[in-house]
């Protein structure tokens, strides 16, 4: 009788800690698919951005556009 239901215990924890790893994984799954598509995104603006003879108007854009970076970053 104790042994079925140490066995009983046994199995409800093996099931939840399974359910447990399975939520974790998705959650950080998702969450690196969401880092890694913003810092593709990231590194695809700043290699479109020439920094060479550059208006006023391009310099604050790219001064803009890293001072987001950097604070996404720091997020």
């Amino acid at each position: 009788n104790y042994a079925q239901v140490q066995a009983r215990v046994i199995m409800r924890y093996d099931a939840l800690h399974r359910d447990v790893l399975a939520k974790f994984g998705t959650k950080i799954g998702d969450k690196m698919k969401l880092f890694h598509g913003e810092v593709r995104e990231s590194r695809e603006t700043l290699e479109r951005v020439s920094m060479e003879g550059l208006s006023t108007a391009d310099s604050v854009a790219n001064i803009t556009c890293l001072s987001d970076m950097k604070r996404k970053k720091k997020l």
